[in-house]
């Protein structure tokens, strides 16, 4: 604990003085805090400075927000939504990475400011 950031450590607590299971990393001069609430991983990374350079939360579609659900579900309908990456940054606005799967194929997409870009496909296997 002694090694962390006090700026991050600092911010880290103002933004979340629920929590007091997190474990911190140091990876490539970032620090990184890493805990659970609610069913949903939180990361929330720190530069070598100690400002917050962006929080990614990793979940299943009951926890995603009804509005992004219902923007996904409007173009991809059919596919059962597998995993959310959302990506939170200073100044920027809300990333979703979500996995969806199809009856024959899984799909990657990315969700920023209500357009949709497909990232990844693949085809299921016969």
């Amino acid at each position: 604990m002694n090694d962390i950031n006090t700026r991050a450590m600092r911010d880290f607590v103002s933004r979340y003085k629920d929590v007091t299971t997190e474990q911190w990393h140091k990876t490539n001069g970032d620090w990184v805090a890493v805990f659970f609430r609610d069913s949903v991983q939180y990361r929330v990374v720190y530069d070598k400075r100690g400002d917050l350079n962006f929080v990614m939360k990793y979940y299943e579609e009951r926890n995603l927000a009804r509005d992004v659900r219902a923007r996904i579900k409007s173009v991809y309908f059919d596919y059962k939504i597998f995993i959310v990456q959302e990506i939170e940054a200073p100044e920027h606005p809300t990333i979703y990475i979500v996995n969806l799967q199809g009856d024959t194929d899984w799909k990657k997409i990315k969700l920023c400011d209500g357009e949709i870009d497909v990232l990844e496909e693949y085809k299921k296997g016969r």
